[in-house]
């Protein structure tokens, strides 16, 4: 999922999509909170 697309999603959106990649994000409460994880997520993945 790419930055850009990230922005023009919803709150909710970007909530369930991180919950279907599997990203634990507790204490996430704004839309930032929540693109930082997918983004931390997504990192380590490209790093193995």
């Amino acid at each position: 999922m790419t930055d850009d697309k990230m922005k023009k999603m919803r709150v909710r959106d970007i909530r369930r999509a991180a919950a279907a990649l599997g990203v634990k994000c507790e204490g996430c409460l704004e839309k930032g909170d929540y693109v930082s994880a997918i983004r931390a997520q997504r990192d380590k993945k490209t790093e193995l």
